[in-house]
């Protein structure tokens, strides 16, 4: 469950979001158009609105453990982080338009923290130390 509060009263709730797997989730962003993209243990994204957060308004289901990072590019698509990192159009959420899977060399590796640095290459790190910097348009 993710909750959202005022910042003017703390004890205030603003709204509040359950994912609708059941799952935990493990990160969010808020994207550029006030939308929010939450990661979940399911291995999906799904993205929703705080002014409407009992409607998904789009699910991404690519990855095949749990999303332990998400954030949005500059070009409005979205990065997720399970095993691999996966790059998808959030209003096409049924096709990958990048995948990198150079994190999953090792049994139980997962991607823990994702930035898009300023060339348009992400910096992807892993439970296990290591960070990748790759290119999503050379995929």
């Amino acid at each position: 469950t993710v909750q959202i509060w005022n910042p003017a009263n703390p004890g205030d709730t603003i709204a509040t979001y359950a994912s609708s797997g059941g799952s935990d989730v493990t990160s969010l962003v808020q994207l550029n158009n006030g939308n929010v993209a939450s990661a979940d243990r399911d291995g999906t994204v799904e993205i929703w609105s705080p002014a409407n957060p009992e409607i998904d308004i789009s699910t991404y289901t690519g990855h095949n453990s749990a999303v332990t990072s998400v954030i949005q590019l500059t070009n409005g698509d979205i990065a997720s982080g399970a095993d691999e990192v996966k790059v998808w159009n959030p209003s096409d959420p049924d096709t990958t338009v990048a995948s990198y899977r150079g994190h999953g060399n090792r049994v139980g590796t997962r991607v823990n923290s994702m930035i898009q640095l300023d060339n348009g290459t992400i910096a992807s790190a892993d439970n296990i130390g290591d960070i990748r910097i790759w290119d999503p348009s050379q995929n």
